[in-house]
């Protein structure tokens, strides 16, 4: 399971993508992602596989454990 506080996304600090977005992705579960063109899904998904370097957050879980996206952990268990 994947829980995202206060996530902002850019590539350029000054034109947030995603601004202060949450959510929760659970375990074993599909999900569909739908937006415009430009809202930010393939940034999103960059993100969350670890590539997409223009982020801040609150706070990410994943399993449980509190955590970076740069984490090594994190990029070592996500598969």
């Amino acid at each position: 399971m994947i829980d995202v506080s206060g996530l902002s996304l850019w590539y350029a600090k000054s034109k947030h993508i995603i601004n202060d977005a949450s959510f929760t992705l659970p375990a074993h579960q599909a999900i569909g992602l739908l937006g415009i063109n430009g809202a930010g899904k393939t940034t999103l998904i960059n993100f969350l596989s670890g590539v997409h370097r223009g982020c801040s957050s609150d706070t990410i879980t994943y399993n449980g454990n509190e955590l970076s996206v740069q984490d090594i952990i994190y990029k070592s268990e996500r598969y």
